[in-house]
């Protein structure tokens, strides 16, 4: 595979991120390709590295014997992984090649290895990471949307009944 060069540091992927924090991750990038099909990690494999692709897509769901379930499909310019920040650094689903791939992976051991050296980085990255998260609970969100309309329903009521009149000191 060939390295990443300073097209790493234009990624509007990673545009939230300090000049040095780019610096440091392209040390740890290169490139890789996946073909349709694939398999680029199973649920609760150590997590290890994050991808942003940069042609094709991802499926992010569980892949096994039997029905798949698709939770939500990446494509050019996303970014595929959070959970190497975050202990037991294990995968929260399986990711499949839904077409030919090519992105930029970044070994994620190495790096977590400085952010615990520079506490600006470290800020950086989990910011960074939690964003990448909210997107994904953003997009079940939407996925769940005729459960949630009917709890809404519910919850639109008032959520303690009980609680009429003054409150009560405790004091």
């Amino acid at each position: 595979m060939t390295s990443p060069d300073s097209v790493f540091l234009m990624l509007p992927a990673l545009s939230t991120l300090s000049l040095a924090t780019k610096e440091a991750a392209r040390r740890f990038a290169m490139r890789t390709r996946f073909k349709k099909g694939e398999i680029i990690f199973r649920e609760n494999e150590g997590a290890d590295r994050f991808y942003i692709i940069e042609n094709g897509y991802i499926d992010l769901g569980y892949f096994g014997p039997g029905e798949d379930q698709l939770i939500e499909t990446l494509g050019p310019g996303e970014v595929l992984g959070y959970s190497w920040m975050f202990e037991p650094y294990r995968w929260q689903s399986d990711a499949k090649a839904a077409s030919d791939v090519e992105a930029i992976f970044c070994y994620a051991t190495p790096l977590r290895a400085l952010c615990e050296n520079d506490p600006q980085m470290g800020w950086e990255l989990t910011t960074w990471c939690a964003a990448i998260l909210q997107k994904r609970l953003r997009h079940l969100k939407v996925g769940f949307a005729p459960v949630r309309n009917c709890h809404q329903e519910v919850c639109s009521q008032d959520p303690w009944p009980w609680m009429e009149g003054e409150p009560v000191s405790l004091q």
